[in-house]
């Protein structure tokens, strides 16, 4: 084990927030741009077809994970290249098979032509984003995060580029975004196998021991990418069930409230992309401080949205006026930023990198299941938009607590009050800005943001501290 390599670890950040910039452009774009282009229908189906390729990550079948899991922490030089070669092969067979058989049922009768679009885009994007994922994960297990974060970069400035093509053209059609969004992915998957070339000319297994060797790396990871999968669907589930339940035009806007929570939540996903590889070389005793100050650093640092609230969905509605109702839905799902993010950096990591797939995938697959049977009872029996989106987030605020108070113990440390307080103010925070008025409401949460860093003023002063001894380092 080895002490954490803190200037090293900062510069992955620092490159790993410039792949997140360029991908905020593109989800300006999607979430901002778009919807002054199309039509309430025609946005609907593109949100269809993001929603669905959201998804791809399952026909990764858990290798993906499973390369993931195994050669966490290691070294490029460490890797035995000519098995993950192999690995890689076995997944690209998975992926045609599965790929051309979603693609035989777009282009069967069962579908009109928008959701027969929708289907054939997401066979053909399942391809190149396993493949790419595959190579991208690799680099992210090997501490080589700067290269990920670099894909990401090359996707998103290609799709934008097309994008910005297609709309000062005035291309109202969602179909040829969605073959430009495939293309894109296809560039990332170019990218990565460029730099992942050493592997890729490393030979090959026999074929039976290919396979056995994908077996059991699957094995491996598809306790993960159920997890996974659970995680997602807590969310995804309220999607699913609006999609059958509602008319397209409602599924816009829910997703455009989604896209918005999404802007914040890529932040976190990508210092956890970071996080991963380095948590892994490090001492047990540096593991545990490392968690409270993440733990209690996050909980007096995001909540902190909740103050950005009226000031943005002022200016919002300026620009979008007819979907106004995506902005009320926004304040209920607000505090998928806080707990989202914090369930991403402080619980699913940390469970990673003391190999505990499974308490994971239990706590995912529990807080999947209510997310779900909410969904159903708010679709078909309450029959009510707002009921679904309250339970989910009241699932995912459960999972994360659930998670870090695991972790907490797994370490030996002892809960503090700080999770009781992000709670408080969360929901002090959310009535606030869904019923007082913008003036009022804005007061509220300043006070109560306010009052919230006094209480926790301990909490407060060390991250104070913590910041300034890295802006001196």
């Amino acid at each position: 084990m080895a002490a954490l390599d803190a200037r090293r670890l900062a510069g992955d950040f620092g490159f790993a927030i410039v792949a997140q910039v360029a991908a905020m452009v593109v989800g300006f774009a999607n979430a901002l741009l778009l919807p002054k282009l199309f039509s309430e229908a025609t946005y609907g189906y593109w949100q269809l077809f993001l929603f669905y390729a959201s998804y791809a990550g399952i026909f990764g079948v858990g290798l993906v994970d499973g390369v993931y899991l195994i050669h966490g922490g290691e070294r490029r030089a460490e890797v035995d290249k000519r098995l993950v070669n192999s690995e890689f092969w076995c997944c690209a067979a998975i992926q045609l098979v599965v790929g051309g058989t979603l693609l035989g049922l777009g282009l069967s009768p069962l579908f009109d032509l928008d959701r027969a679009t929708v289907v054939i885009g997401v066979a053909l994007y399942l391809v190149f984003f396993n493949l790419a994922n595959f190579l991208g994960y690799v680099f992210q297990a090997i501490g080589e995060t700067r290269r990920y974060s670099a894909s990401t970069i090359v996707e998103s400035l290609v799709f934008l580029a097309l994008l910005l093509i297609l709309m000062l053209a005035g291309v109202a059609s969602f179909s040829p975004y969605v073959a430009f969004y495939v293309l894109a992915r296809a560039a990332r998957l170019g990218y990565c196998a460029l730099y992942a070339r050493d592997f890729l000319r490393a030979g090959l297994l026999s074929l039976s021991r290919a396979v056995r060797e994908s077996w059991q790396t699957m094995r491996v990871g598809v306790k993960l990418l159920v997890s996974n999968l659970g995680g997602m669907l807590i969310v995804g589930s309220a999607r699913f069930v609006i999609d059958i339940a509602w008319p397209i035009e409602e599924f816009a806007v829910v997703s455009l409230a989604l896209s918005l929570v999404n802007f914040f939540m890529t932040f976190t996903s990508q210092a956890a992309m970071v996080l991963f590889p380095a948590l892994r070389r490090i001492e047990r005793a540096e593991l545990s401080a490392l968690f409270l100050s993440l733990r209690d650093g996050l909980s007096l640092l995001l909540p902190a949205l909740y103050v950005l609230y009226v000031p943005m969905v002022f200016f919002l509605e300026l620009w979008l006026p007819n979907y106004a109702a995506s902005f009320e839905l926004f304040a209920i799902l607000l505090p998928l930023c806080i707990f989202n993010g914090k369930m991403d950096i402080v619980g699913m990591t940390m469970l990673k990198v003391m190999r505990e797939e499974g308490r994971l995938l239990r706590i995912n697959v529990i807080a999947c299941v209510a997310s779900v049977a909410g969904a159903l009872i708010g679709g078909f029996a309450v029959h009510s938009i707002p009921f679904i989106l309250v339970w989910i987030v009241v699932c995912v605020i459960c999972r994360c607590l659930w998670a870090e108070r695991f972790v907490t113990a797994r370490l030996g440390l002892e809960d503090g009050w700080i999770n009781l307080g992000s709670v408080v103010v969360t929901a002090v925070c959310v009535l606030a800005v869904s019923f007082a008025g913008p003036l009022a409401a804005e007061c509220v949460v300043i006070g109560a943001y306010l009052a919230y860093l006094v209480i926790f003023r301990n909490e407060t002063a060390k991250l104070l501290g913590a910041a300034r001894g890295l802006r001196r380092s």
